[in-house]
């Protein structure tokens, strides 16, 4: 699929925040106004937010002295299938 707006490939450097500050303004401006990127922007955010706390923790693991961090919460660990369990339908 060909992009429909020439700041398309910019969105995901937005989202992530890694843009210089005159590119991230010109591009929030811009964004302001099109309804592709801000569609683009609602689907990337929860990604990079998710990105950002693993980066956060990953970083706390790193430290010294640092208490032991979870990364992934036991309930969104995937379910281990015992015997007797159904089959999964993907």
């Amino acid at each position: 699929m060909t992009p429909t707006c020439p700041y398309a490939f910019t969105v995901g450097s937005f989202v992530l925040g890694v843009l210089h500050e005159r590119e991230s303004e010109e591009f929030r401006r811009h964004a302001d106004e099109c309804l592709h990127c801000k569609q683009e922007i609602a689907e990337l955010a929860p990604t990079a937010r998710l990105l950002k706390t693993f980066k956060a923790q990953l970083r706390a693991v790193d430290e010294p002295h640092s208490r032991p961090v979870r990364l992934v919460s036991p309930a969104a660990a995937p379910h281990r299938y015992q015997r007797g369990d159904p089959w999964p339908l993907w």
